[in-house]
């Protein structure tokens, strides 16, 4: 069903793209894909309050591909979501940003050069979490968190081991790991580090205990 908050209207996704769209008037947008949009009780009065930063201490040099950080956040926090603002926002530093929304708070992942060059491989940038809202300080360091644990564990190794079964299934006949929920499906992520040793390494093999 379709809802409404001041200030804000709901659009749908085009080409049959299943997702939520929340485009603050003069604020940013959240997009909630394959699910229910999250709760944006007090957000509007969270955004025009202070701005928390915090670093997540993740510098990393040249062109720099950070897809699956972004798919490790959404498989394993919470209130995960998408955030883009309009050309010019003060509020929100660039397009797309991956997202953290609870308890009337938002924070988002972004970026900062810390040393620029003409050779783009010389380049240096730094991660950082933008929050605002009365639970800014925690939603900045949950994610801090999420992007050094990434880093420490997930960050050389690519994509995990995942496995797919029917929607519907019960949790408790699923494997260990992080469970994403789409319309025809339960997928379940094999992360470095969120499952036991073993159990990755027969994921990653095929193989199975004798």
């Amino acid at each position: 069903m379709p809802f409404e908050i001041p200030g804000t209207r709901r659009l749908l996704g085009s080409g049959g793209y299943n997702a939520e769209l929340l485009a603050h008037v003069v604020g940013p947008t959240g997009r909630w894909e394959d699910g229910e949009p999250g709760d944006i009780t007090g957000l509007q009065e969270a955004l025009h309050g202070p701005r928390h930063e915090l670093t997540t201490g993740l510098v990393v040099r040249g062109t720099f591909n950070f897809e699956t950080l972004q798919t490790y956040a959404a498989t394993t926090l919470p209130g995960f979501c998408r955030l883009t603002a309009r050309e010019g926002s003060a509020l929100v530093a660039q397009q797309d940003a991956a997202a953290l929304l609870a308890g009337g708070s938002l924070a988002y992942l972004t970026y900062r050069k810390v040393k620029d060059a003409p050779d783009p491989a010389d380049r240096l940038t730094e991660f950082f979490i933008h929050a605002y809202g009365p639970a800014a300080d925690e939603l900045a360091q949950r994610f801090a968190d999420c992007v050094r644990a990434w880093d420490q564990e997930v960050r050389e190794s690519g994509y995990p081991p995942m496995t797919v079964h029917p929607a519907g299934t019960p949790d408790e006949q699923l494997p260990a790991g992080d469970v994403l929920d789409k319309p025809a499906a339960r997928l379940v992520f094999q992360w470095p580090g969120r499952v036991p040793d073993e159990t990755q390494s027969l994921l990653m093999t095929g193989g199975q205990r004798a």
